[in-house]
């Protein structure tokens, strides 16, 4: 059970108003139905529950999830193997359930993904997979990335592309980091992937 207060519809100021739209109608219609942010009361679920008790920070975040996320040039497989690293390393439930989907509908194997769960990477994997993931690990883990896969990982994505992958695991930390303080989990699993 989330730790937070769901906001219904009617229950919501006009900034609060704006940010709901925001999420049921922006930019992230084009991955998901406008019905998937939603619970059955109409409150908004994932990290956007909580964020709604504070729109005007929340709205600040979206803009820059949705300039990574949708005008990024990492793609999108490299993109999920480094969310599915954060969402690991927080034990994040509602970012892996949206995120393993999507991993699988991007190309990643299931063996991938079942060892990225558990902290590690099958060798069988593509070499740029394993690298964005060694990156991801070695920050998230360590808060240091070693500079031979520093350079790896400039040399394959080029240094715009390495910026982005590093705001892209700060911004999902920070998604991760509300979904796990808030206990949210993923009402597309039976059984919650970190419980």
């Amino acid at each position: 059970m989330a730790r937070h207060t769901p906001l219904t519809p009617d229950r919501l100021n006009d900034e609060q108003e704006a940010f709901w739209r925001e999420v049921t109608q922006g930019d992230r219609k084009t991955v998901k139905k406008p019905e998937e942010f939603l619970d059955k009361d109409g409150s908004l679920v994932g990290p956007f529950g909580p964020w709604l008790h504070l729109p005007g920070a929340a709205q600040a975040v979206l803009k820059v999830s949705s300039a990574i996320r949708f005008n990024g040039s990492i793609p999108t497989r490299l993109r999920e193997v480094a969310i599915l690293a954060v969402a690991a390393h927080w034990r994040a439930n509602y970012m892996w359930g949206s995120h393993s989907r999507y991993a699988l509908q991007e190309g990643l194997s299931e063996d991938t993904i079942a060892a990225i769960k558990d902290g590690s990477m099958p060798a069988s994997a593509p070499e740029d997979e394993r690298e964005v993931h060694r990156l991801s690990r070695q920050l998230l883990t360590n808060g240091r990335i070693d500079d031979g896969v520093f350079l790896a990982v400039k040399e394959r994505l080029g240094e715009p592309g390495l910026v982005e992958l590093i705001l892209l695991l700060g911004q999902y930390s920070l998604f991760a980091m509300t979904m796990t303080a808030f206990e949210v989990e993923s009402p597309a699993l039976a059984k919650q992937p970190f419980d």
